[in-house]
């Protein structure tokens, strides 16, 4: 990150950014960490309004019930023996063979059953988000009113900053029968409709203004991945000496477990804004896991120092007083650092101590 600060160019006219796309949609993230196929994504991570609609749970199928669904499918190749076929491999978590059996489906019926194409689109989300993209629109032209297609095109559409269509296809389910009312999904319409004008704004001037706020929506979103794209550019374009967003690259930095650069970065932030609370709470921390107990306690203080004395400090005494007592024995950190909720106001609470 510093070599690149430092090796940053003179400034070049801009000319237009094309709207960047993540490698890989939340909801692909979600089925690839489940370690399944396809079908159990629905329970994970739907809305209960989908998870408890008919046919999206996968059901238990036995064995002798896969076989003989597998015997009528060879002994005759219809389209309505092979859907059968291809649920009860995606009733048993066999994506793979599910996946087989759905594209011969497409390939023979007529017309292609949405379902189909529906589950198409989960299982490709896998391995290729523009297929997986396509199968889901094609789902939604067979059946307009499926939640579960536009819950999940919502996601894709999100993922891949495409914010407009986002809110379309959450407008759409939440218009839908079945849809309406539903708390989680008017909150998701919420996001997409906040993201899309500061996306515009950085597609029309990418300035360090506009993508300040643009990284700063997503990073108290929680998003830090992506909020840090935008700080990096911020960086290494703009204004190399932007203190907030020199402090959140550290922090990312830190969260990913990388704490020599972390430390560099919060050093350098810290030079720019030394009462930053955030940039010293987690310069302790990024020490401290290091076992330099010293420089953390140096960094807590100043936090201590910042937040206005003690009283103020939440619990970042307590992890002084910890600091010091292990450099006077000379034992290790714990297995994972201490930090405090993110936010001057509730490291000041006294909130319990979380780790990353």
């Amino acid at each position: 990150v510093l070599r690149a600060l430092d090796e940053r160019p003179e400034p070049k006219p801009r000319a237009r950014v094309t709207k960047r796309r993540s490698a890989l949609p939340l909801a692909a993230a979600a089925l690839l960490a489940a370690g399944l196929g396809g079908a159990a994504l629905f329970a994970q991570t739907a809305p209960p309004e989908i998870v408890a609609a008919e046919g999206n749970t996968p059901a238990t199928i036995s064995g002798r019930q896969l076989a003989g669904l597998e015997r009528a499918a060879a002994r005759d190749a219809s389209a309505e023996n092979l859907m059968a076929l291809a649920d009860g491999y995606w009733r048993a978590q066999n994506g793979d063979e599910a996946q087989e059996v759905y594209v011969r489906v497409v390939n023979t019926a007529k017309p292609v059953p949405a379902l189909a194409y529906k589950r198409l689109g989960m299982l490709q989300l896998q391995a290729d988000v523009g297929q997986a993209l396509a199968y889901l629109e094609r789902a939604r032209s067979a059946d307009p009113n499926d939640l579960e297609v536009l819950y999940f095109l919502g996601e894709v559409y999100y993922a891949n900053e495409d914010m407009e269509a986002a809110a379309e296809a959450w407008e759409s389910y939440l218009n839908a029968p079945g849809g309406a009312g539903d708390a989680e999904v008017q909150a998701r319409l919420e996001l997409a409709r906040t993201f899309g004008p500061l996306l515009r704004a950085v597609e029309r001037t990418p300035n360090e203004a506009n993508l300040l706020a643009l990284g700063d929506a997503y990073w108290v979103r929680q998003e830090r991945a992506k909020a840090v794209d935008y700080y990096f550019q911020l960086l290494t374009e703009e204004n190399p000496h932007n203190a907030t967003a020199l402090s959140r690259v550290g922090q990312q930095l830190f969260f990913g477990g990388r704490n020599e650069d972390a430390i560099a970065v919060l050093e350098r932030a810290r030079e720019l804004e030394p009462d930053n609370l955030q940039t010293l709470l987690f310069l302790g921390n990024a020490h401290f896991t290091l076992g330099q107990y010293g420089r953390a306690v140096e960094a807590w203080e100043g936090y201590v120092e910042a937040a206005g004395g003690a009283a103020k400090a939440g619990r970042v005494p307590d992890l002084i007083a910890d600091a010091r007592e292990r450099r006077r024995t000379g034992a290790p950190p714990p297995a994972a650092a201490p930090t405090l909720p993110e936010g001057a106001d509730a490291a000041a609470t006294g909130a319990p101590i979380s780790t990353p």
